[in-house]
Parts: structure tokens; sequence; C-alpha cells
């Protein structure tokens, strides 16, 4: 779950961070466990924008 929640809001169209602070607190948490990184810098591939 949290993979798809730090996506950023111009992607999924959703700005969970603004509309849920508990979910805002949750992946600052994350963000602090040591290995953490951002999901581009960890999947392989590239980064395709949507098309919407």
């Amino acid at each position: 779950m949290s993979a798809y929640l730090h996506y950023p809001a111009e992607e999924s169209g959703y700005v969970f961070t603004q509309s849920h602070p508990n979910i805002a607190a949750w992946l600052a948490r994350l963000r602090q466990v040591e290995g953490w990184a951002p999901p581009y810098e960890v999947l392989p591939g590239e980064r395709i924008l949507p098309k919407w």
C-alpha cells in the first residue's frame, strides 16, 4: 500500500496527504526508515507519465 501512496499526485489524481492527515504522518514515518527510497529510485524501467 505504501508504494502507491508515494507516487506523485499528478500521476494518480489523488492527494491523500491533504485529505487524510494520518496517512501523511504514516508516510513521513516510512521515509525515516533506514533503506527507504522513493519508488522511481528502486523500481526498474523508466517513468511513463499519465495520458490525462
